[in-house]
């Protein structure tokens, strides 16, 4: 089994991890975990990107079955710019869709440690998901706040308490 790093307190002297550094640790812990259970492994999706699958826009690497080289993939392009986590979402959503829920439901984990610049394009991405799903088991995207960003805190909060729509059977619903 791959060694992953543990997020351990800095010791005297040492400069404590970003909230990227963070970021990466954590998605290494649950990478392994989920490839355990998962024998395709998980889609990891960043951005922004550096020009591969998804163009600049986001990279998606695929079937990630273990946490080595993970690091190198995500780390790749370093955080920069604007956040467009409306824009990546419904790209992953769309292909999810496409694939369809009958044989495998879709989790979405969304590492972040910041408010998406746009969040309005986020919130309408997640409300017509929720729209066409036909059970909420189809389809979970879970964010894990990476860091203390109170917009992000706050933009997460509302996603959780006050987004909710109706899915494909008429019934009240609740994916996020």
């Amino acid at each position: 089994t791959p060694e992953t790093k543990a997020a351990t307190p800095p010791k005297s002297g040492e400069i404590p991890p970003t909230r990227w550094e963070k970021a990466v640790m954590s998605l290494n812990s649950i990478v392994t975990q989920v490839a355990k259970i998962d024998p395709d492994g998980v889609d990891v999706v960043c951005f922004p990107g550096s020009g591969g699958e998804g163009g600049l826009g986001y990279d998606i690497y695929r079937n990630i079955q273990d946490a080595t080289g993970l690091e190198d993939l995500v780390t790749a392009v370093e955080p920069r710019g604007k956040c467009h986590m409306g824009e990546t979402m419904d790209a992953v959503l769309k292909e999810a869709f496409a694939r369809g829920f009958d044989e495998t439901p879709t989790s979405v984990l969304v590492l972040t440690a910041g408010c998406p610049d746009d969040s309005e394009k986020l919130t309408e991405t997640l409300r017509e998901a929720a729209r066409k799903v036909r059970k909420d088991s189809d389809l979970t995207v879970t964010f894990v706040q990476v860091g203390d960003d109170e917009d992000a805190e706050d933009y997460l909060a509302f996603l959780d308490t006050q987004l909710t729509t109706t899915g494909a059977d008429g019934k009240e619903i609740d994916i996020v």
